[in-house]
């Protein structure tokens, strides 16, 4: 799958922020969560793997650029705040290396921020590779989950409140399936799959 999304962190949430997560839409599993560290501005990725656990998997080393908090001096000497907006041009790229029927297959995720991109980074289920599980495990039917997360596995919804995001978000796209991104001289990012390509602006 491919996202983009144009984000605007802001300063004073909590230490860790849920970016979106994924999950079960009838059990609320947690399959699949992104999250943003306040202090480094870095995004951790966890994946549920085959055991039932949620690893963390790839920590890409592109941070995030906060709103810069500016003072502007008023008359009658009362000093007020205002934040300069800083929007970040966020693409995430996270699929499975090989058809999951072959031997040796794997998942690899990759972060564009800008200009800059990650190296991609790979990782496998701790099954092996013989028999991959599917890319996001034990999800029948998936749940995007904006700014939160919920306690995985629990019926009803229970939202984790520690971990809800402060940031504005604009321009969200998602491309399902296992999709490539290259940059073409048009400044557009072209989407490729096995059977359409797809292209939009950054």
């Amino acid at each position: 799958m491919v996202i983009a999304m144009d984000i605007q962190p802001y300063s004073g949430g909590p230490s860790t922020q849920t970016l979106f997560s994924i999950r079960d839409s009838s059990t609320n599993a947690v399959s699949f969560v992104a999250e943003l560290s306040d202090s480094t501005g870095k995004i951790t990725f966890f994946r549920k793997d085959s055991s039932g656990v949620l690893t963390a998997v790839a920590t890409p080393s592109l941070s995030l650029i906060k709103s810069i908090l500016l003072s502007s001096l008023y008359q009658a000497n009362t000093l007020h705040f205002h934040e300069k907006d800083t929007w970040n041009r966020l693409i995430i790229e996270y699929t499975q290396a090989q058809p999951l029927s072959l031997i040796g297959s794997y998942y690899f995720l990759r972060v564009a921020l800008g200009s800059s991109s990650s190296s991609q980074l790979y990782f496998a289920d701790s099954s092996g590779t013989s028999s991959t599980p599917a890319l996001f495990f034990g999800v029948s039917s998936k749940v995007l989950d904006f700014c939160s997360q919920v306690v995985s596995g629990t019926t009803p919804t229970i939202r984790q409140t520690t971990k809800d995001g402060n940031f504005d978000i604009l321009n969200f796209l998602w491309l399902s399936g296992p999709r490539r991104v290259y940059q073409n001289t048009a400044c557009k990012i072209t989407c490729h799959s096995q059977s359409d390509t797809e292209s939009f602006n950054i």
